[in-house]
């Protein structure tokens, strides 16, 4: 089953609203989103007839066990890319805004190595050379002194 960007949006905000609240109306989502209420049935409408949510007019709306599963598949693709975007020292708002864009069209391939790679920089060394030097090259934007032994082995003069 193949879901749009914008269902897969409603998907993620009907998740984290009912992580919050433990309920979620038609008008919640629709101020989340920023959009009309016609248009969150809409997609209400067509999530229902996908069976990833239970939706009745002038009820809450509820993820079903599907819609739970999707939901936190798109989550956990965010969570990849935004934590991979602040290792990289990304500010935090275009981290968001990147991440919640590409979560919905990164292969799962790329997500899966981005995982293992910040479990690795969690649980391997701290802070290792090549990132020490990255940051300071971000802040300098000069190449680190204590960097260049690679530099100079692949760039002889």
């Amino acid at each position: 089953m193949k879901i749009t960007k914008a269902l897969e949006d409603y998907i993620k905000t009907i998740y984290a609203i009912e992580s919050e609240r433990g309920t979620v109306a038609v008008s919640d989502i629709a101020e989340a989103l920023d959009v009309k209420a016609p248009s969150v049935t809409t997609a209400l409408r067509r999530l229902n007839n996908l069976g990833l949510v239970r939706y009745k007019p002038y009820q809450d709306v509820r993820l079903t066990k599907n819609g739970y599963r999707v939901a936190s598949s798109i989550q956990e693709r965010y969570q990849v890319l935004y934590d991979f975007f602040q290792l990289l020292g990304i500010n935090d708002d275009i981290a968001t805004l990147d991440a919640c864009e590409i979560e919905h069209v990164a292969h799962t391939e790329t997500i899966e190595v981005l995982t293992e790679f910040l479990r690795f920089m969690r649980e391997g060394p701290r802070m290792p050379k090549w990132l020490s030097c990255f940051k300071e090259f971000q802040e300098s934007g000069k190449f680190p002194e204590q960097c260049s032994q690679q530099q100079a082995e692949n760039h002889p003069q």
